[in-house]
């Protein structure tokens, strides 16, 4: 999907233009957002207020609503998503800076940029084989202790010029988002009960979503006022303290969960 996606938009982009493309993609995103509310959803199982039948069916609110109620009681997993949420708003708010940044700071062009996203996603193997092979394992490290190392990945772009340096940077940048996304959809999903699992990862796609754009806008706006050396400084640090807070957080919450009885998400 992330190789389709860009190309199939190249595609639409150079035969019928940038607005065109802009169009069909607002249409397809209001017409599924409309399917998405219509379309109810049977429950399986009685919720967890045990006052909702086997075989009662709801629609978007009744799901959304139960899902709420779902994490209310599951800190720890709160703890998480708002964690992952950090990453993926400084990670995509990054990824808007590196075109500028191999512009204007390298003085290369389109050459190196597609040479360097080659090299980000093609790392989506080597984490694939990577979790074949060390998922169990990978599934109790923080999602802080390789989030972190992102941070500082971002960070370096304000100081690094050597280009086979940066390439290694990027392929380290797509391996961790590779991993931390592929970690937390098991998380989310392992967490959840059977019968809940889609509607609580739709919250958590929603949440870490208006974060992906959170961090895209104001990647732009750093970038346009003091340049993406600026804005890579300001993302690579600031990103990196508020994972540490986070995480910091999901360790409070874990150890009052069990210093009160209840079952702690490690």
């Amino acid at each position: 999907v992330d190789l389709t996606i860009p190309t199939l938009a190249g595609a639409i982009m150079g035969w019928m233009g940038t607005a065109s493309a802009f169009r069909l993609v607002s249409m397809a995103w209001i017409l599924g957002a409309v399917a998405f509310w219509a379309m109810p959803a049977p429950f399986r199982n009685v919720q967890p207020d045990g006052m909702t039948p086997v075989g009662t069916r709801r629609g978007f609110v009744g799901d959304l609503r139960s899902s709420l109620s779902f994490l209310k009681g599951q800190r720890a997993l709160l703890a998480s998503i708002i964690l992952y949420t950090v990453y993926v708003a400084g990670q995509n708010g990054t990824n808007t800076l590196f075109y500028p940044y191999v512009e204007a700071v390298l003085d290369r062009g389109p050459e190196l940029f597609g040479l360097s996203m080659s090299v980000y996603f093609g790392a989506n193997l080597v984490a694939g084989l990577t979790l074949a092979r060390f998922g169990r394992v990978l599934r109790r490290v923080p999602m802080a202790a390789l989030a972190i190392p992102a941070t500082l990945i971002w960070f370096s772009y304000s100081l690094v010029r050597n280009i086979p340096l940066i390439l290694l940077m990027g392929f380290g940048e797509g391996l961790v988002m590779s991993l931390l996304s592929t970690l937390f959809m098991t998380e989310v999903q392992s967490r959840s009960p059977e019968d809940m699992v889609g509607r609580v990862w739709g919250v958590a796609s929603s949440v870490y979503g208006g974060g992906q754009v959170l961090g895209i806008l104001l990647a732009g706006r750093i970038a346009g006022n003091a340049g993406p050396l600026a804005a890579y400084r300001v993302f690579g640090s600031v990103i990196f303290a508020l994972i540490v807070l986070a995480e910091l957080a999901r360790r409070f919450t874990v150890r009052g969960d069990r210093s009160q009885g209840r079952p702690a998400q490690s």
